[in-house]
């Protein structure tokens, strides 16, 4: 019973939350005011500079790895392709 209090509770707070974060002042609510300061702030271009070069290194890692793999199996796709050929003659 304490779990679903629990998920009630916060559900409430984040009701709470929501709603308040709609509030106006000078014309712009509280949300549009945290959007633009998290937008504009250092730390979030630190951010999307590291999630870039970490999207990066997937990119050059599934390279080489792709290659690696076409390169190890080279003979053994070579071999199976001439045997298929032969079986069909």
């Amino acid at each position: 019973m304490s779990e679903l209090f629990f998920v009630v509770k916060c559900f409430v707070y984040m009701l709470l939350i929501t709603f308040l974060m709609q509030t106006k002042i000078s014309g712009i609510s509280i949300e549009a005011h945290a959007e633009y300061y998290l937008k504009k702030s250092g730390i979030s271009a630190y951010l999307q500079d590291a999630s870039a070069g970490g999207v990066q290194l997937l990119h050059d890692g599934y390279a080489v790895s792709k290659s690696f793999v076409l390169d190890s199996t080279r003979s053994f796709r070579s071999s199976e392709s001439q045997e298929s050929k032969a079986s069909r003659r």
